[in-house]
């Protein structure tokens, strides 16, 4: 294992990996949607998952 801390250990960390994915899938269909942004911000600020993030969307698809 690696002493070095990982990205998904702080918001900084969460906030650039979202970035990265939202800038990633821009003009694409892959592109978030409103209620996956809601989800993403709510994991940046460390208050899912994202294990918990990935259970809301699955359950959202079942819906």
């Amino acid at each position: 294992m690696s002493d070095q801390p990982s990205l998904l250990d702080s918001e900084q960390g969460r906030r650039y990996l979202v970035t990265v994915a939202i800038n990633l899938t821009h003009n694409t269909p892959l592109a978030p949607t409103a209620f996956e942004h809601e989800l993403l911000a709510q994991f940046v600020k460390g208050d899912l998952t994202i294990e918990q993030v990935e259970i809301r969307l699955e359950a959202s698809r079942d819906a």
